[in-house]
């Protein structure tokens, strides 16, 4: 609604009230718009502001005006849009580009969109970030411009500075997907695994073979949004199978993590019989650590991870949640050519991340 304290002048308020409605579909294409005396009445607001809005949505191409007939909406996108999606490529804004080795799931979730869009006469544009949250956001300018759509992989920090731009984005309609993270309170279409049932899933297992002493490794500083989803996973089965929550087995990532991890373990009376890692890559990081303290896998220590990736240096075969790159690409290329040719709003879309077992669980050992 209409804020009178807010320093934004009342037509710019407005007219995106207005446009909101227009870009939502909430006033479709075609519909004619309420008339000045009606407008005034709805939002207590001056003809004179009415008319500044109604010019602005002119000005946009959201709207014309017909003598004698009135105002009607003769498109959901501003004209920058549409030019926009005259393009014929979707850029992929990762955080950084060499993640595409052939053990990420990003290289073959890239894979996936590319063959999807070839066979739609698009082209897909690969740009990165570098970890850097103000360059992410002059990529997404400069890829908006010269794009009809964008699949962004955020940079990982859960309570990141908003980008104005990407707000703008999502604002005027631009296809904008977020893919594996969400951005909190950006609300654009979304294509991710459920990890949190993924890691709850893993814990349940975890209790079954009659575990009781459960940690879990592999939180982080700047938590993105995936990662807060499994560690409450955890945390909600942990507490649902009435076990304490031992926040001294919560484990940060890296060497200070590994430190903690071997003090940890070194306690023979009081440690964890089972650690459920953020990823597979730190459950492998996990496991050599209690490897070389001499511990076997799984018979003393069970570990799991989460994505599903092909480790073929091991003999080990982890239990984890799997995501399916497969899957995840061709839902992400589905979504964003359908926005773009149906004009019609991404969806929110997360897939299930079921459980592997390998061989990295077993029942507990009895510790005295």
């Amino acid at each position: 609604m209409i804020d009178r304290k807010s320093p934004i002048p009342l037509y710019q308020q407005l007219f995106t009230l207005l446009k909101q409605k227009i870009v939502s579909g909430t006033i479709p294409v075609g519909t004619k718009l309420p008339g000045e005396d009606e407008i005034v009445d709805l939002y207590n607001v001056s003809r004179t502001t009415v008319r500044q809005a109604i010019e602005s949505l002119v000005q946009e191409g959201l709207v014309c005006k017909q003598q004698g007939r009135g105002t009607f909406v003769i498109a959901n996108r501003p004209k920058r849009v549409q030019n926009q999606q005259n393009s014929k490529s979707i850029a992929f804004l990762l955080p950084d580009l060499t993640q595409q080795h052939p053990r990420n799931i990003a290289a073959t979730v890239i894979s996936k969109v590319e063959s999807y869009l070839q066979a739609k006469n698009f082209n897909l544009v690969l740009s990165q970030s570098n970890y850097n949250i103000d360059n992410e956001n002059l990529q997404l300018k400069r890829l908006a411009k010269e794009n009809a759509g964008i699949i962004w992989l955020p940079e990982d920090q859960a309570y990141r500075p908003p980008s104005h731009f990407a707000f703008q984005l999502v604002a005027d309609g631009y296809p904008l997907i977020l893919y594996d993270k969400t951005i909190k309170g950006l609300d654009t279409g979304y294509v991710l695994v459920d990890n949190y049932s993924g890691i709850s899933t893993l814990v349940q297992h975890l209790v079954s073979l009659g575990h009781k002493r459960i940690g879990f490794y592999g939180t982080l500083p700047h938590t993105p949004t995936s990662v807060e989803d499994r560690f409450h996973g955890y945390l909600h089965t942990i507490a649902k199978n009435g076990l304490t929550i031992n926040y001294d087995w919560v484990i940060p990532e890296g060497n200070d993590g590994l430190h903690k991890l071997m003090l940890i373990l070194s306690e023979s009376k009081d440690r964890p019989t089972a650690i459920v890692a953020k990823d597979d890559v730190d459950a492998f990081k996990v496991i050599d650590k209690a490897i070389s303290m001499g511990f076997s896998i799984p018979e003393d220590l069970s570990v799991t991870g989460f994505d599903d990736l092909n480790f073929s240096f091991s003999e080990l075969r982890l239990t984890t949640a799997r995501q399916d790159p497969d899957l995840l690409g061709t839902k992400l290329a589905e979504q964003i050519v359908t926005a773009i040719n149906a004009s019609i709003p991404l969806g929110k879309v997360v897939l299930p991340a079921p459980i592997i077992a390998g061989n990295t669980t077993a029942p507990p050992p009895k510790i005295d």
